[in-house]
């Protein structure tokens, strides 16, 4: 997909809904090639797949403790 965008000359690209707008090495890969992933930066796609680590993100962005 990102080989396709770079010879359309695409500046962005939109994952869509499922794999590829859960996959943080494809955002790295758009950013990395300077072209605009349309989500969450490859960071927070990490962060938010580790269960512990988003609870504690969510929390803290609701400025609570914890969740339950």
């Amino acid at each position: 997909m990102l080989q396709v965008a770079k010879r359309a000359g695409a500046t962005a690209v939109h994952p869509g809904y499922g794999f590829l707008s859960e996959n943080a090495g494809f955002a790295k890969l758009c950013h990395d090639n300077g072209i605009a992933f349309v989500g969450p930066p490859a960071s927070a796609i990490t962060s938010m797949g580790k269960t512990a680590c988003a609870y504690n993100c969510i929390s803290l962005t609701l400025g609570r403790t914890h969740l339950k």
